[in-house]
């Protein structure tokens, strides 16, 4: 088995909202998230060599850029939403396939739009997303390859 790992970065504001008060993750606040990709193979290019030429993973970090990045992620039903679709003002929303935009539930979600992104490219036997909410604090979703 190959693996090459990647990292990304994006800076963005989150709330838990289904957390109670006065838990601090309940409030709004931002973190300058990082990010590493790990995509394991049993099978090189045969011409490159490469699991995957990281110059293509490169589209997900736009991705991240043009959806994610310096936005407000929120769970799906946070009320929040309404209330920031409806205010007189430009605000970036990126919105969680689940019901809170914590670290775990983005390694998932991340995880999933990569692999829906290069399994096409590449026969994909690991998959690996670690989302960094700080320097100490991370979360990590392992995909299950079936």
């Amino acid at each position: 088995m190959f693996t090459v790992t990647k990292k990304f970065k994006f800076e963005a504001a989150h709330r838990l909202h289904k957390l109670p008060q006065p838990h601090p993750c309940s409030n709004l606040h931002g973190h300058s998230y990082k990010m590493e990709v790990t995509i394991g193979s049993d099978d090189l290019d045969p011409v490159s060599g490469f699991v995957i030429d990281f110059g293509e993973l490169k589209t997900f970090q736009k991705w991240l850029d043009d959806n994610v990045d310096h936005s407000v992620i929120l769970g799906m039903d946070d009320p929040l939403i309404a209330c920031l679709k409806s205010a007189d003002i430009h605000t970036k929303m990126y919105i969680m396939n689940t019901v809170q935009s914590s670290a775990e539930h983005m390694a998932h979600e991340f995880a999933e739009l990569i692999y829906t992104q290069f399994n096409n490219k590449i026969n994909i036997k690991t998959l690996a997303v670690k989302v960094w909410e700080t320097a100490k604090n991370c979360a990590v979703y392992n995909m299950p390859i079936k």
